[in-house]
């Protein structure tokens, strides 16, 4: 599952080392366990518990599934934007959306986008061999408290 991670701007480097060393162990811990585009359930409960491990507290979880409306014109940005509304200034998710938008502008010439890329996607068919896109994404925000707001995104994407 590829993740995201967005620190406010004044953040000491040693604190982004920290939390994306933490975040980087904790995937890795998951996906050695589960594949994280077919045990969705599984791969969630062992990342959890490896956050745990490295500190981490859980404050609050919610989990929503539901389809998206027949006329829906939803971006993968648009539907994390909706889940942090809440939580993220809308300053900060303004920031974060500038920032993706320039950093995929080339993406071709970006090795983290590629990278990011092939952790997010998976292409194949499905039961009956029509074409289908499983996304797969977690965007976490660190606020000026050293607190991570994290949304993940799990969706299956077919043409008619």
């Amino acid at each position: 599952m590829g993740c995201l991670l967005f620190f406010p701007e004044r953040t000491q480097t040693a604190l982004r080392s920290d939390v994306m060393d933490s975040m980087l162990y904790v995937q890795l811990a998951a996906s050695k366990k589960h594949p994280k585009f077919a045990s969705l359930d599984k791969w969630n409960e062992t990342w959890l518990a490896a956050a745990m491990s490295f500190g981490w507290m859980l404050n609050a979880s919610e989990h929503v599934s539901e389809p998206l409306k027949a006329d829906a014109a939803e971006t993968i940005w648009s539907s994390v934007r909706r889940a942090l509304a809440v939580s993220v200034t809308p300053a900060e998710l303004d920031r974060a959306e500038r920032s993706l938008r320039q950093t995929c502008a080339k993406p071709s010439g970006n090795p983290a986008i590629r990278l990011l890329v092939g952790q997010v996607l998976e292409q194949g068919a499905d039961h009956v061999g029509r074409a289908q896109t499983v996304v797969a994404v977690q965007t976490g925000f660190i606020d000026e408290q050293h607190n991570l707001t994290l949304v993940q995104l799990h969706f299956v994407t077919r043409q008619p």
